[in-house]
């Protein structure tokens, strides 16, 4: 009989992240990028550093409240950023005014707390297409 455990690694392998850095998160539901709904913001604490960004909701996971689902659109936020060509690209995937100062502003940021994020954890990997 196949081991259940061994059912779901990628979501094994969120979970394992999840608990190794004491992942924690809260939602901002009246916070959103440049008024879009699907983009609220995040403050979300990974070994004891703390990060605030917008991510990309589009189907509204985080309010399902679970956590390792919430890390990986958390992760996947951060991976749109980085499979951008460039900011214009990013912003007109997400379709974004790239001329919009805020949504400029959150680009810049998420660079920095990319770097910041797989310092502490590693490549980024939301690990389920």
């Amino acid at each position: 009989m196949p081991n259940p455990k061994n059912k779901h690694p990628e979501i094994l392998a969120l979970q394992a992240l999840v608990k190794k850095h004491k992942f924690a998160l809260s939602v901002f539901p009246e916070d959103f990028l440049a008024q879009d709904e699907s983009f609220p913001r995040v403050k979300f604490r990974l070994s004891g550093k703390i990060f605030s960004i917008y991510v990309d909701d589009e189907h509204h996971d985080l309010k399902k409240r679970n956590i390792t689902l919430s890390f990986c659109v958390i992760l996947r936020s951060l991976e749109s950023y980085t499979d951008a060509e460039n900011y214009s690209v990013w912003a007109r995937h997400h379709n974004f005014d790239a001329a919009d100062t805020d949504v400029r502003h959150h680009y810049l940021n998420l660079g920095k707390h990319y770097e910041a994020i797989q310092k502490l954890i590693g490549p980024i990997d939301s690990q389920i297409s």
